[in-house]
């Protein structure tokens, strides 16, 4: 797997079954079945059309020379050749350090406001928004520069505080010294939480970030009806 800078949200297995290639835009929507592993059909230059089979489903427009590691219905790393990467993770739940009581189940608009209020961090605003036509909200973060990052994370080759957990997943996930994160939980009509971010880029960089990722995040799909 490639490191990252920062939040790192997946580990090293691949996961994902790639459909059809394809030359549409990144906001280009569109559903299909799930394969179950990484056939791929994909033309020079073309931006390729993938399935990802997480416990909710979505579907992605991913550049060239993107890949994906994850854990297997749990959470997927879309990852460019550059660096900067998309994760997308299934029922997210906060991961407070060990002197913090562990909060109640949080909705996405609750988790977003929990991850804003951590001590450690340098956040933006939490902005209200919309992730796959679904109510989302959303915050940019970085550890403060006296953050005390000890901890070990997913993912994460550098030390880390830890800020989020997924289900079935052993180490949580959390940031680093160096890197910038934009998080978005989302709110599906089921009443579950996915939780996406883009990151692997410096603290400083977030205009880079964003022109990195912003086609992936602006092109994923999740499956209402899961």
């Amino acid at each position: 797997m490639r490191t990252s800078l920062g939040f790192a949200l997946i580990g090293t297995v691949v996961v994902a079954a790639v459909a059809v290639g394809c030359s549409s835009s990144g906001s280009q929507q569109a559903t299909g079945a799930s394969s179950g592993s990484a056939a791929k059909t994909q033309a020079a230059g073309a931006v390729e059309h993938v399935r990802v089979a997480l416990a909710v489903p979505f579907t992605a427009d991913l550049p060239k020379g993107w890949t994906q590691t994850g854990h297997a219905g749990i959470s997927v790393n879309l990852v460019s050749p550059q660096g900067p990467y998309v994760g997308v993770g299934t029922d997210p739940a906060p991961a407070p350090g060990a002197a913090e009581p562990m909060p109640p189940r949080l909705n996405a608009q609750q988790l977003a406001d929990w991850v804003a209020s951590r001590q450690y961090l340098q956040p933006t605003t939490v902005v209200a928004t919309t992730f796959s036509k679904f109510a989302a909200w959303q915050v940019d973060i970085r550890l403060r520069d006296d953050a005390s990052a000890t901890s070990r994370c997913d993912g994460n080759p550098q030390p880390c505080v830890p800020l989020i957990r997924l289900p079935s997943v052993t180490l949580p996930l959390g940031p680093s010294h160096g890197a910038v994160a934009r998080v978005i939980f989302v709110l599906l009509p089921s009443g579950r939480t996915m939780g996406v971010v883009a990151s692997g880029a410096s603290a400083d960089d977030l205009d880079g970030l964003l022109a990195a990722t912003q086609p992936v995040l602006d092109s994923i799909t999740f499956d209402a009806n899961t």
